[in-house]
């Protein structure tokens, strides 16, 4: 679930006018050309070390709190992200101030993020839908599991070792899912990553992220995505 060239291209033509200075929140490695100047930052060392290419004149990662982010007001003419909402989805009353904070007054946001529908897939929709006509990126399938459980959760987060679960009672039959899918047993397997894991991952629907997005900035709408499974669900957020 990788940002495509297509959201690359988006995201940047989004924020023309606005990259003479831009944030990122996260290492996200296909936006490292993005802007004049860019400046990444991300929760974890791990993160930086593992996925961002070596800093450059015109761009630098560092490690910092997204809610209290180490700059000056009105200090970048635009922000922006990939999956960084789904990430801090606990606390976005809070990432959205701080993000207007940092931003210019005329500033602009554009942030790809994964929303779950206004009314959720049931889980035995998923996997029939999976068996019948599947979507050719097992990732899409953690996404939409995730996705489908979401609207139990506070803050619709999701701890990732309950896709799993949820993974191992609709698809007992990894090779019936492998014949029907065409993806490699070694693909499927990449599912049982998630055992033990106590990260989470917020997939808040759009409404829900308008909701708090609406009390630090004026206006807040989405960009449609296109061209890869799930992209329906993986719209730009735009923040003014």
């Amino acid at each position: 679930m990788r940002p495509t060239p297509l959201d690359v291209e988006k995201i940047s033509r989004l924020i023309q006018g606005h990259d003479q200075n831009v944030l990122m929140l996260g290492v996200t490695p296909d936006y490292a050309g993005v802007g004049t100047r860019l400046t990444a930052v991300d929760r974890t060392p791990q993160m930086i070390n593992q996925h961002w290419p070596q800093d450059s004149e015109r761009c630098t990662a560092l490690y910092g709190d997204w809610l209290d982010l180490p700059f000056d007001d009105g200090a970048y003419s635009s922000v922006i992200g990939d999956g960084s909402i789904n990430s801090a989805a606990s606390g976005l009353t809070g990432l959205f101030r701080e993000m207007r904070r940092v931003l210019k007054g005329s500033g602009v946001a554009a942030i790809r993020v994964f929303c779950s529908p206004e009314k959720p897939q049931s889980l035995a929709e998923v996997a029939y839908g999976y068996l019948e006509q599947p979507d050719l990126n097992s990732t899409a399938l953690r996404f939409r599991i995730a996705m489908a459980i979401a609207h139990q959760f506070p803050g619709y987060t999701v701890r990732l070792e309950k896709v799993l679960e949820h993974f191992n009672e609709m698809f007992p039959d990894r090779g019936l899912l492998a014949e029907k899918t065409g993806w490699e047993q070694t693909d499927i397997a990449r599912f049982d990553s998630l055992k033990g894991s106590d990260f989470e991952v917020g997939f808040p629907t759009r409404e829900h992220i308008l909701t708090h997005a609406k009390r630090s900035f004026a206006s807040a709408y989405f960009v449609e995505s296109e061209g890869y499974p799930l992209a329906e669900l993986c719209p730009v957020l735009v923040l003014r």
